[in-house]
Formats: C-alpha cells, sequence, structure tokens
C-alpha cells in the first residue's frame, strides 16, 4: 500500500489526532503504512571494508563520531572503528578479562561529557572511554542487564533489564525493575518501571527490555508485546500504549514445537512479529523496530513512528535495512548482501506530512 501527498497528511493527522477528544487512535487498523523510503530519505550509504580476519560478526551497537563510526562487536569482542568512507581504521579491546577486554560488548552510548560508554555483558562491566578509544575507567555493575541507553545532558546512563528490587528477593517470581539510573561510579540512583516475569516460560524468554530517553520521560517495551511504558523520571509515574500498524499481530505463545526441529524457540521466533528496539526521535516523538523473518529465515524490519500520547502516527512495510541508531532526525543502520558485506546507511527522517 503506498500513501502520497495530502491524502498521507490527512491520515497522519488523523491518527495523531485520534477521536475528537484528542486521545490516541483507538485500533491499529487506523494507522497508515507506507513504503520504507516514504518514511525515511537515504543520504548517504557506504560499504564497512574489513580485512578477513576482522569481518564483523554481531553488530549490536554503534555511536557516530565527527569523522569516524564505532561498532561494537559481540563476536569478536572489540569495538571497531571506521571512517566515515567505511575503511576499518582501528579496533580497541580484545577478548578477555582483563582491563580494557570484553566478553560480551552488546551496546554503546555517549555520556554528557562525550565519553563513549561500553556495557560488557560477560565482564559486568561499564568500560568508559575517551573518544579515540582510550580507556579512561571500567564500573561494575552486577547484571542480569540487556543493554544501555544514554540519558542526553546527563554524566548518567541507563541500564536496562530485570533486577530484584532490594529487599524483595524472590528470584525469577520476586518483583522486578526494569530500568536503572546509574550514576558516574557506576552506582545505580534510582529504579523504575516494576514488573514481574511472566508465568509462560517462552513468554518469560523473550522479556527482554529496552529504552529510549524523552527528555524527562524514558520509552520502554520488550520483546513479549507491543505495549510500551512512559516512565517520568522525576515522579516514577507511568502510562501505557500499545503501538503498531495494521500488520502487528500478537505473538502466539501456544508454542508447540514441530517435530524434528533442532532450535524450536528459534522456529517459533519467526513466525512471530516482535518489538526489538525503541530510538528517541526530534520533537517527543520515537521510533519503535519490529523485526519478522521472511519464509527463507532472512530478517525483516518494520519501523513505527510514535509520540507520547501513545498515538502510532505512520508505520512502514517491510525492509531489510535494520536501524541501529537515531540521532534527532537522523537515522544510521545496516543492510547486508548475500556475500554478507555490510552496507552502512544514513538515512533522513522525512515522515509523508512533511516536505
Amino acid at each position: 500500500m503506498r500513501i502520497h501527498g495530502r491524502s498521507a497528511a490527512l491520515l497522519i493527522a488523523a491518527a495523531a489526532c485520534g477521536t475528537a477528544e484528542g486521545k490516541p487512535v483507538a485500533s491499529l487498523e487506523s494507522v497508515p503504512v507506507v513504503e520504507f523510503g516514504g518514511l525515511f530519505q537515504r543520504v548517504d550509504s557506504v560499504m564497512l571494508v574489513t580485512p578477513p580476519n576482522e569481518a564483523i560478526g554481531i553488530a549490536s551497537g554503534y555511536v557516530v563520531l565527527p569523522g569516524s563510526i564505532v561498532l561494537t562487536d559481540i563476536t569478536r569482542g572489540n569495538l571497531k572503528v571506521f571512517s566515515r568512507q567505511g575503511r576499518l581504521l582501528r579496533t580497541i579491546g580484545q577478548p578477555g578479562d582483563g582491563p580494557g577486554e570484553f566478553r560480551k560488548p552488546v551496546g554503546i552510548v555517549r555520556d554528557g561529557k562525550g565519553h563513549l560508554v561500553v556495557l560488557d555483558l560477560g565482564r559486568n562491566m561499564l568500560s568508559v572511554r575517551d573518544t579515540s578509544g582510550t580507556l579512561l575507567e571500567e564500573r561494575v555493575v552486577p547484571g542480569p542487564w540487556d543493554n544501555v541507553a544514554a540519558l542526553p545532558g546527563s554524566e548518567h546512563v541507563l541500564l536496562v533489564g530485570g533486577r530484584v528490587r532490594k529487599g524483595r528477593e524472590g528470584g525469577v517470581a520476586g518483583e522486578q525493575m526494569a530500568l536503572h539510573d546509574v550514576d558516574s561510579t557506576g552506582v545505580i540512583t534510582t529504579s523504575y518501571h516494576s514488573f514481574k516475569w511472566p508465568s509462560n516460560p517462552l513468554q518469560a524468554t523473550f522479556t527482554h527490555y529496552f529504552a529510549a530517553a524523552l527528555g524527562n520521560q524514558v520509552v520502554t517495551g520488550a520483546y513479549a508485546s507491543n505495549r510500551v511504558y512512559f516512565v517520568n523520571r522525576s515522579t516514577g509515574a507511568e502510562t501505557s500504549a500499545l503501538i503498531g500498524g495494521p500488520w502487528y499481530r500478537t505473538p502466539d505463545w501456544s508454542h508447540r514445537p514441530p517435530p524434528g526441529v533442532n532450535n524450536p524457540v528459534g522456529a517459533w521466533a519467526q513466525q512471530q512479529i516482535l518489538l526489538i528496539h525503541l530510538f528517541a526521535v526530534d520533537g517527543g516523538r520515537f521510533l519503535a523496530q519490529f523485526r519478522s523473518y521472511t519464509k527463507d529465515g532472512d530478517e525483516l524490519y518494520q519501523y513505527v513512528l510514535a509520540d507520547t500520547t501513545g498515538a502510532s502516527l505512520v508505520s512502514t512495510q517491510p525492509t531489510r535495512l535494520r536501524i541501529l541508531l537515531v540521532n534527532g532526525a537522523t537515522a544510521y543502520g545496516t543492510v547486508s548482501n548475500s556475500e554478507g558485506d555490510v552496507a552502512f546507511e544514513t538515512l533522513r527522517l522525512t515522515p509523508p506530512d512533511q516536505p
């Protein structure tokens, strides 16, 4: 379905306003769907070139600096620094448990001082570095965690993942907190958004959290649902909303693996549409990323632009391009070809109601 011109603008305005009372749309069926290029304009594309012994394994986090691109490589246990033309300049760190080494570097953000903060799940460590990659300090942060998110304008960062609230020990059956404000010494100063692990084992497996800061609010969600939560960092007050497009379907948790399947959980996941990431966007909006699969097992991504009222403004058709970072209205992502070559894409968010 392709939507153009004034019709698209009217549909998005209606989605943003919802009912006559100004409430968010009640049904995702009314959310307009555009092609990926109807929401994102490609600005630049470069191939990330590496020697065979430094090929990119699993890249899970990116930061973009004025003259370079830095990514976390979980498989190789290092950071890779590329020029803006895609040439590998150097690697930082190596697999290991010593100072400055990595076991599972899953995410990277910049703090209020401009330093790079890397979350290493394997060592339960925040590795703080300057923009040249020089190690400044390491902060032990006992997990478990899912990822790290930036808190713009602050020297703090946001650790995301389930932790038992102090005084409420009880393992996965106890009350958990999903968002944790961590100061410059690695101390958790405040935790937000309580939850309990689902009793369904499969659903619990996919209760993996992620978050993005929108001013004084944090929007958070999990793989297991398309419900997101808006948390006020000053008061802890919460609201929630269901987001998505008319293509969204609730995950089927009545999992019965077919006979002979070696990885039944993976087979189940490839039949679902799961929310996998949230990104802050200019203007108090956010971008939600959903993942599905082709019949051949290739990953596809769909995107929803939403606001803090909980209104889904516009959604996209599937694309192979995976967005990994959003700064303001500029998005950065990757797409791989059949040979495994990775192109780094720079995109500008241009909703159809904007010129």
